[in-house]
Formats: structure tokens, C-alpha cells, sequence
């Protein structure tokens, strides 16, 4: 069995990993590049609990973004526009995904 602990910050990261039984722990440090730094607090990585919260903010208020753009753009059509469109785009997405899939 082995222990594995980590953290850091999005410039720079570090583990140390410990098997059971062992006398030792091995430390790894890494130094990320500005892209990687960058990658990183993207991901909400190594940034501390306000950066955290920031980033989950952003993506509820463009989850809402996309949600209201959906019901203004759903409110000017029919049934049957609706259904039509939403089918011919799903239907669209769908094929481009096993497209891809299969090339």
C-alpha cells in the first residue's frame, strides 16, 4: 500500500509518496512554466479558497448566461420549430462526435 500527499501552488507543486513499511518518504518538487501556472489556476489548482470560489463563480454565472440565452432564444418560436431545431442540432452534434470518434 502507498500514501500519497500533495499541494502546492499553481507556480509550483510538490508529493510525497510513503509505502507502508518503508523507513523512508520520497519528496518530488516541480517548477511549472507561466502556461502551466496558468493551466493550473484554470483548473482551480493551487490557488487558495478564494481562487476557488472565484473560478466556481464564473462558471455558475456562465452556466446562467447559458441557460438564459437557450429560453430568450426558445421564447420566439413554436413547438415545432423548437423540436426541429433542437433534433437537427442534436442530431448534428451526435454524428460530429462519432465522426471524430471513428477517424
Amino acid at each position: 500500500m502507498k500514501w500519497t500527499f500533495s499541494g502546492g501552488t499553481a507556480g509550483n507543486s510538490w508529493s510525497v509518496e510513503y509505502a507502508v513499511g518503508s523507513a523512508q518518504a520520497t519528496l518530488k518538487r516541480r517548477e511549472h512554466s507561466p502556461l502551466a501556472a496558468f493551466n493550473r489556476l484554470h483548473k482551480a489548482v493551487g490557488g487558495g479558497a478564494f481562487w476557488t470560489l472565484l473560478a466556481d463563480s464564473f462558471a455558475v454565472g456562465m452556466l446562467l448566461l447559458g441557460l438564459s440565452g437557450i429560453w430568450m432564444w426558445a421564447r420566439g418560436r413554436n413547438a415545432r420549430q423548437l423540436v426541429v431545431s433542437v433534433m437537427g442540432l442534436s442530431t448534428l452534434a451526435f454524428l460530429a462526435v462519432v465522426g471524430l470518434a471513428l477517424a
